[in-house]
């Protein structure tokens, strides 16, 4: 069904069937009644096509009629030289180039790359970075660079130099300021023994590239030598994507730990010095916390699992990375003061010991507040052909051991030797919960 329009000529009232879209009533839309109007329509498009049709054919077929009107490729002079010189000069290459493929897919290792497979038990893999050999600087990784023949690596007196069977002892130093305070520490860590390849110093500085291409001047709080780190004292350098605050920077020591399958690390204060004692026989800081680390009984003498060992409170920590799973991770909503208090209070929820409930010992670990005029040298004269030398060995005790009662006195913290009680909250959080401060 549609609706009719009229249209009036003349007197007569003319009716034409133009459809004006209603739909019938059964549903249906009703036929359209063929108009020349639409005959007219059709007829010109149907030309168009044919048209269309017939104008390409013929292009196309000129098209293919100048292709076959063209000389090959063969009968061309320029292409047929081309050939010859090709032929003369690419049979030696390709077999040169095959023969170099097939060798490197067929030939058995060399020895090298059979003694990669091995590092893990090889003893050269003592003197290899702990996280590799290889600068990754997507990962802001910079391990140490091989000694030149303009720089001279700093070394352990001989009887330092560490024992060729050895477990690995990765040891985290993190850098935020003071270049001069993050040296002293180093060389007296490496002075007692520590070896360089794994020792791992964190760049926590947070400024982006600034380090990693010399960009700041030696006056900048902020300044850290990375070419002087890497190639003098022989030691790799990981930096962090961005400034951490101290919860996030035992994350994120733990984090690659675990990466790197470690069953235990080490992590250190930057503004301390260590020294070994002055007892016969003589034995080097290192050894000592060898003894420690391969002593099962000191790490488990409460019959409970141990997760954390203190070296005169925190200033050298030993951490099991098994227990920092189970416990978890350090609160990044406490990033400074007191968090250290929450995580070793968690410790002890846990079910571990605390870490001051086994009391480990290695040598003299002492806490410095600012950098000792002229002490590599003084560290140096210490030892002797023999060992010690007591005198001068004594002589940099008291003066260390000053500087400390200094910085002791400056924070607040009483006590003699180290047997230091911090005043503050923490330490009595400390003392409640976990056992007096100290080592």
């Amino acid at each position: 069904m549609g609706l009719f329009s009229s249209q009036k000529v003349g007197s007569d009232a003319i009716e034409r069937a133009e459809y004006v879209a209603l739909p019938s009533i059964e549903g249906s839309l009703p036929a359209h009644r063929a108009t020349a109007h639409n005959v007219k329509k059709q007829s010109f498009f149907w030309v168009k096509c044919y048209l269309f049709i017939t104008i390409g054919g013929v292009f196309v077929w000129m098209a293919y009629a100048m292709a076959l009107s063209l000389p090959s490729r063969a009968e061309c002079p320029v292409a047929t030289q081309e050939k010859s010189i090709f032929q003369a000069t690419t049979p030696a290459t390709t077999v040169t180039v095959t023969a170099t493929v097939t060798s490197i897919l067929t030939s058995a290792p060399s020895s090298t790359e059979t003694n990669i497979s091995e590092t893990m038990v090889s003893t050269f893999k003592l003197d290899a970075p702990i996280l590799g050999p290889m600068d990754n600087p997507l990962l802001l990784y910079y391990p140490a660079l091989l000694e030149s023949d303009s720089t001279s690596r700093i070394q352990p007196p001989h009887f330092n130099t560490p024992i060729v069977s050895r477990p690995r002892t990765p040891l985290f130093i993190s850098f935020t300021r003071n270049t001069a305070m993050l040296l002293q520490s180093l060389h007296s860590y490496i002075s007692s023994g520590w070896p360089a390849s794994d020792i791992i110093i964190i760049d926590n500085s947070g400024t982006m590239n600034a380090n990693p291409s010399s960009l700041l001047s030696t006056s900048n709080p902020f300044y850290l030598d990375y070419k002087t780190l890497r190639e003098v004292y022989g030691v790799s350098i990981l930096q962090t994507p961005t400034l951490l605050p101290f919860s996030q920077l035992q994350n994120f020591y733990i984090r690659t730990a675990i990466a790197m399958d470690w069953q235990y690390f080490f992590w250190s204060h930057m503004d301390i010095v260590v020294l070994p004692t002055s007892t016969q026989p003589y034995e080097s800081f290192y050894a000592q916390v060898l003894d420690i680390l391969s002593n099962a009984t000191t790490l488990s003498e409460t019959g409970q699992p141990w997760a954390l060992r203190f070296f005169n409170y925190d200033f050298l920590t030993l951490v099991n990375v098994e227990a920092m799973k189970a416990i978890g991770q350090w609160d990044t909503f406490i990033p400074y003061y007191a968090s250290d208090c929450d995580f070793y209070s968690r410790v002890y929820a846990s079910g571990y010991d605390t870490p001051v409930s086994v009391k480990v010992t290695a040598g003299k670990i002492l806490d410095m507040p600012s950098p000792i005029p002229d002490f590599a040298a003084k560290l140096s004269a210490i030892y002797t052909s023999g060992g010690i030398d007591k005198d001068k060995y004594s002589a940099l005790t008291w003066e260390l051991e000053k500087a400390q009662r200094f910085k002791d006195a400056d924070q607040g913290i009483v006590g003699k030797g180290s047997k230091k009680v911090d005043k503050g909250k923490c330490g009595r959080m400390m003392r409640k919960g976990l056992g007096e401060h100290g080592g």
